[in-house]
């Protein structure tokens, strides 16, 4: 008799076995999706990993025929499915549940039974056909290269001939993306498909443009922002290999699910963007090293790109594993803006006296500036005058953020909003005032000290209906907005002509939070939002707003000096065994009782320093011990490079379930970040 592994998109410690009626012998294949029972009335679609005639020790339920979609997932899936699966502590079903549209993996329910997974009513949208002819090669016509970008494109030439990985470190304005398109051709004259990843779905409004006018109707874009209906429309043309499908797909993390047949090119843009790593749900992947591991399976090119690469690319580039390119002038010869450091003690406004002064020259000439601030929202708290209180959120132990527009306080954990109130919640006194600032203070202030310019914000609070996004940008790039104030949205990707000023706004912020990538993370974004300055023919300003004025990173952000900041930290991180000098896992335990959360926490930790000679850190609560009701210990498990990580990692699940096994700890979560960001 044969049997079916049938992958399930549901967290299964292992996959479910099921007999094959005898009618569907002859049919069955790997990959092929099916509709099997699960429990007394649920019925769901699951994917044949593999099939063979060993008979469980149970009695198997038998499959109950072929799905709807038709569909089928091929063996390079299957193998990248189980590598993801392998390597990030999760299960293929909870792959599967990402991976594809839930219009393709459709679960039902018996009469009398439950729905499967929830199902959500949504209007139905007409969807765009597919154009029946695609734009001929020889009609797609590409800007010429300066001297430096010829340069570099033949160097990653060279670089592929021995390495499957290229690293290309342009400076910002350099011209990434016009190499990038060189290589998009001659990917698509070969007969094969490009994968183009963003870390952002706002920035995929920018690029479908530009690829579009080059490529025409050879570009697909695929992010959750789209229908399902459009997603499982993307995924059937790529799954179909018709001769009409998309050859060009532009998206964010989750495109690397997708079922590419011809697979010849991935472009990672902005790789050092903590944006590509998948915290929840599962399955915690970060999509540049997964897209790596996918064009291995297709045996494709890899380009990475990034004016600030993270340091672990960069690491692998210096050490060999990956080809480095470098691309260190700007296009069509614009300079490097100049940098100032602007000390802010002593100084009561938002605005450093040099600061106002260079706002105000610049908005006299009619050039266009930018405040960088990480902090949306009016104020990041209240406080009481009277007794010092702030207020908090009831579910999570954060403070509640003051949004002057929603006149309400919010969790930025847990999304609990508090109507706008000046009564102190502990001592009932009327004495709450704002403290601090965020985009919205700012965009005050900033009407405030010139009237007459026109300004607009680029935060999520901003951005929330569908367009806000490219309106805000539309207006900037045609100057109908003199000053954008943001977050770090504004650092990506954004390329305006007459930007003269950034303000960088409590960069301290920046540079002290607790965690080892505090210094490289602070470099990326202040080098990353200083660089939308000057990329013309104007040398651009960037004024840095801190109390630490001689902070060796200010220093290393103002010369641009990316290689003595990647000096310093590999220095510290050596010193101090962090990755790239070993590999990190981060585990989350997570129960609504403060004590058996802290009792398991330190179960588990013996268990991992039982296992092998890995350095555990912790356990400790987290930094925000509380979300959702969610009480939270985490420790941190250190793996030295050369221990042999799959042994450790199957040693690590059976610790996993050995805890969840105890009767006490049953109900505890273990939540496992590879590679933590």
């Amino acid at each position: 008799m044969l049997f079916a592994d049938i992958i399930l998109p549901v967290y299964l410690v292992r996959n479910l076995t099921y007999s094959v009626p005898e009618e569907m012998e002859d049919t069955v294949s790997e990959g092929m999706l099916v509709s099997v029972p699960l429990g007394p009335r649920k019925v769901y679609t699951g994917v044949v990993k593999c099939l063979h005639h060993e008979k469980p020790e149970h009695s198997p339920r038998a499959l109950l025929g072929p799905a709807d979609s038709g569909q089928k997932i091929d063996r390079r899936q299957l193998a990248f499915w189980e590598w993801m699966s392998s390597y990030y502590l999760c299960t293929e079903g909870e792959i599967f549940k990402a991976a594809m549209p839930a219009l393709l993996k459709p679960a039902r329910m018996e009469p009398g039974g439950e729905p499967a997974e929830p199902v959500k009513k949504k209007r139905r949208r007409k969807t765009i056909p597919e154009p029946t002819e695609l734009l001929p090669l020889d009609r797609v016509v590409l800007p010429a290269l300066s001297a430096a970008q010829q340069q570099a494109e033949s160097e990653i030439r060279t670089g592929w001939a021995s390495k499957q990985v290229v690293l290309l470190h342009g400076v910002t304005s350099s011209g990434k993306t016009e190499i990038y398109f060189r290589f998009i051709r001659e990917t698509l004259e070969q007969g094969r498909q490009v994968l183009y990843l963003l870390p952002e779905i706002a920035l995929t409004a920018q690029m479908i443009d530009r690829l579009k006018k080059v490529f025409g109707n050879r570009v697909a874009v695929y992010h959750s922002r789209h229908t399902d209906r459009q997603r499982a429309d993307v995924w059937r043309s790529l799954s179909d290999a018709s001769e009409n499908g998309p050859d060009i797909i532009l998206g964010v993390r989750s495109s690397v699910f997708l079922p590419f047949k011809r697979l010849g090119l991935v472009i990672v843009d902005e790789e050092h963007e903590n944006s590509y790593k998948q915290t929840d749900p599962p399955p915690r992947y970060h999509a540049r090293d997964a897209a790596i591991v996918l064009a291995s399976l297709h045996d494709a090119r890899v380009l990475l790109g990034s004016a600030t690469p993270s340091f672990e690319s960069y690491y692998n580039a210096r050490k060999g594993k990956y080809a480095l390119v470098r691309l260190t002038e700007r296009y069509g010869g614009a300079q490097l803006p100049v940098c100032t450091v602007a000390d802010m003690r002593g100084c009561r406004g938002l605005f450093h006296p040099v600061l106002a002064a260079k706002m105000r020259d610049a908005l006299s000439r009619g050039r266009q500036v930018m405040l960088f601030q990480n902090l949306r929202g009016f104020a990041p708290y209240m406080q009481c005058d009277v007794c010092g209180g702030i207020v908090r959120c009831g579910n999570c132990d954060v403070s509640l953020t003051y949004h002057r527009a929603l006149h309400a306080l919010v969790c930025h954990y847990c999304g609990a909003v508090v109507p706008e109130t000046q009564i102190c919640p502990a001592c009932r006194a009327p004495a709450l005032r704002s403290v601090g600032y965020g985009t919205e203070r700012i965009e005050a202030e900033v009407l405030r000290l010139f009237p007459e310019a026109h300004t607009a914000r680029l935060d999520l609070d901003a951005t929330r209906r569908k367009g806000d996004y490219e309106r805000v940008l539309s207006d900037f790039s045609s100057r109908e907005t003199d000053v954008l104030i943001g977050t770090q949205m504004i650092a990506k990707g954004l390329d305006s002509s007459h930007v003269h000023l950034i303000g960088v706004l409590q960069a301290d912020r920046l540079l002290n939070i607790p965690d080892f990538r505090a210094y490289e993370r602070g470099f990326q974004l202040m080098e990353q939002v200083s660089g939308r300055a000057g990329r013309r023919d104007e040398a651009g300003e960037v004024v840095i707003q801190t109390s630490d004025v001689y902070h060796p990173l200010l220093q290393f952000v103002s010369s641009h000096d990316y290689e003595g900041v990647f000096r310093m930290q590999m220095q510290e991180r050596y010193q101090f065994v962090y990755p790239p000098f070993c590999r990190m896992i981060r585990f989350t335990l997570r129960h609504r009782n403060e004590t058996l959360t802290a009792q398991a926490a330190a179960v588990f930790a013996e268990q991992l320093r039982s296992m092998a000679s890995c350095p555990v850190l912790g356990p400790q609560a987290a930094a925000v011990p509380r979300v959702r009701q969610n009480c939270l210990q985490q420790l941190v498990l250190k793996i030295p490079r050369d221990m042999p990580l799959p042994d450790v990692k199957r040693g690590i699940v059976e610790r996993m379930r050995a805890l969840n096994a105890m009767p006490a700890y049953r109900q505890v979560v273990i939540l496992a970040d590879v590679d933590p960001q």
